[in-house]
């Protein structure tokens, strides 16, 4: 049976497309679309209309693209678009440093039927994000979970220790994070941004464990160009019940080399040492002493001492923020704390979205304002 476009497209709600240009997900939300409404007009051919039918016209030529190029189109997404919804909103210079950063020369996997394809990839010495592409056998139906339900994993207990086998580091500390999406829910295909964040581990601590050791004491960064894999073996939903086990979803085994292909990250390092502030929590009036501070386009960390604490719990300050030249302010508030000792606290932030580090004029911390080097310095 033969279909005319513009009766389908008078079968869809407005709210149903959202055009975005070449926005590969929304191109496939088209096709979708179409291809449901051809499925469901089997054997009857629907009433004409004829309101609204010149401006559903408009949509036309988009169907016609996304049924002819969507895959072409998503094959030109660069590192910055790639990541558009992750990071929201970039500008043109946040674009140009992840451009810069960033890859898309990944390649694509093959297991049991479901191909995992590695969009894009972008990291610094401790931050490393990595944009999968889940497409499952035709026919399969894959949906998010709702929140009260439970949550999608890459990993469950038997197979997290094979998920991220790195080389040999005398300090490798990481921790993940995943954010899904579902362009389309209820077809084959789901995405995922997956965050790993790593720990520092310098100055202070470093040469203690190397005075201990008696030689150099190796810490893992996303851009030492040393080998990285990680290790799919399924995907599974945790439920909010911890008692029940992981439920698998996809069976199967991907694997992806992610150190091989980093590139150098810009990094400033801001020497602190002299300076000092007083703590605002979880006590008041404990004296820090700062150390320095490495500041790199996708986070900041730092060490400062302390008082000897006993419970080592640490102490901290409630207002760290980066000041930008044009006179932005990067607040980082509380967090960032990856490490605390009986005399010290390391500091890990991860910023909600990239920055250029040669446009830092000075940090702030606590009572402190510390002017950033510029380049060339």
């Amino acid at each position: 049976m033969e279909y005319n476009i513009y009766d389908l497209m008078d079968e869809f709600a407005d709210e149903d497309i959202e055009l975005s240009p070449y926005n590969a997900a929304d191109l496939r939300r088209i096709e979708e679309l179409t291809m449901k409404k051809i499925e469901e007009q089997q054997g009857r051919r629907p009433a004409a209309k004829k309101a609204g039918r010149i401006a559903r016209a408009l949509l036309v030529a988009a169907v016609v693209t996304a049924l002819c190029t969507a895959t072409v189109v998503a094959a030109k997404l660069g590192v910055a678009d790639s990541f558009k919804g992750y990071f929201g909103d970039l500008t043109a210079e946040q674009k140009q440093v992840m451009e810069a950063l960033g890859t898309t020369d990944l390649q694509p996997v093959t297991s049991n039927g479901t191909t995992i394809t590695p969009l894009a990839a972008i990291c610094d010495e401790n931050n490393y994000y990595l944009r999968l592409r889940i497409e499952a056998p035709e026919g399969t139906k894959l949906n998010l979970p709702k929140e009260d339900e439970g949550y999608l994993q890459l990993w469950n207990p038997e197979t997290a220790g094979d998920f991220f086998a790195r080389d040999d580091y005398d300090y490798d500390g990481c921790s993940f994070d995943c954010t899904w999406s579902d362009a389309v829910p209820g077809d084959n295909v789901l995405e995922v941004v997956m965050q790993i964040a790593g720990q520092s581990c310098d100055t202070r601590t470093k040469t203690y464990l190397e005075n201990l050791l008696g030689r150099d004491y190796t810490v893992m960064s996303f851009t030492d160009g040393r080998p990285k894999q990680l290790n799919i073996h399924g995907i599974w939903m945790q439920t909010n019940n911890q008692d029940l086990p992981y439920e698998i979803v996809l069976e199967g085994d991907w694997s992806f080399e992610i150190g091989l292909n980093a590139k150098a990250a810009p990094t400033v390092y801001v020497d602190a040492s002299g300076r000092a502030t007083e703590s605002t929590w979880p006590e008041p009036d404990h004296t820090l002493t700062l150390e320095y501070f490495r500041i790199s386009p996708l986070g900041m960390v730092g060490e400062y001492g302390h008082d000897y604490d006993e419970n080592m719990e640490g102490y901290g300050i409630e207002n760290c923020a980066l000041v930008m030249k044009d006179g932005s302010t990067l607040e980082m508030g509380t967090g960032g704390v990856s490490m605390t000792g009986r005399d010290f606290v390391m500091l890990n932030y991860r910023f909600d979205a990239p920055i250029d580090v040669t446009q830092v004029d000075h940090i702030v911390f606590g009572d402190q304002i510390i002017p950033v080097p510029q380049t060339g310095e």
